[in-house]
């Protein structure tokens, strides 16, 4: 159940966005049927792989920053249809996004994921990563300004953005993620919509001037799934 007395916790209104912005609100089963229709892909397979996912999310226990159980299964299944097997993760925290994306790639698929984070005490970093998993998972510990431009070119599928939430973060996340993404590959960002505080600032006024001073503010769609009050801004980019 939504909490309205955390501000964090408060249910999505599209009234309070800033215009233009294209949110679709609803079941993770509507959601994923948005997402097919707008990429022409096939929605019975899209809903058929959200079943497999078996992980967990915030709403299930995870620690707070997590993202929901849902969103997981939308990660796993996007990737999974597609056969996606190179994911960059940009922000690994406990893991719980880690192991959605990690499970996705797993056999039959055979990929992997790097997953980057710079916190002090690094041992702490993916203490939520099952052990199932791990083999798929490259943890990476340094800064996402160093880090990224160190990666090569088109070497991605999926890039999952989960880090900062800061303006100047998210728009370099952007410009170099259009740049590791092989042609066709899909940008998500997380927390796109949250209302979590980042310095004094909402997050999502952070995160949505960030996607925007890098051009692609018409390029994302946010879904806000099973009453999410994070948001997950989606695009795909052949760039």
């Amino acid at each position: 159940m939504v909490r309205a007395d955390i501000e964090y916790l408060r249910t999505i209104n599209l009234s309070e966005l800033p215009l233009g912005i294209r949110m679709v609100k609803g079941s993770l089963l509507h959601c994923l049927s948005d997402l097919a229709s707008r990429n022409g892909l096939d929605e019975n397979i899209l809903k058929a792989e959200s079943e497999v996912d078996c992980y967990g999310g915030f709403d299930e226990g995870y620690p707070k920053g997590s993202i929901t159980r849902s969103e997981g299964r939308l990660l796993f299944a996007l990737i999974r249809t597609l056969g996606l097997s190179r994911v960059l993760e940009i922000g690994t925290l406990h893991g719980c996004s880690t192991n959605h994306l990690a499970a996705a790639v797993g056999p039959p698929v055979g990929g992997s994921v790097v997953s980057i984070d710079n916190k002090s005490d690094f041992s702490k970093v993916g203490s939520w990563i099952v052990d199932k998993v791990r083999d798929q998972v490259k943890l990476v510990e340094g800064d996402l300004f160093d880090v990224l431009p160190s990666l090569e070119k088109g070497s991605f599928d999926l890039i999952f953005e989960d880090s900062a939430h800061l303006e100047e973060t998210t728009k370099f996340c952007i410009e170099e993620g259009r740049r590791l993404l092989a042609p066709g590959g899909w940008l998500m960002v997380h927390d796109t919509l949250c209302t979590t505080h980042v310095k004094g600032v909402r997050c999502r006024d952070r995160v949505l001037k960030g996607i925007a001073l890098a051009g692609m503010r018409k390029k994302f769609v946010h879904y806000v799934i099973d009453d999410s009050t994070y948001g997950m801004g989606i695009c795909r980019t052949s760039c």
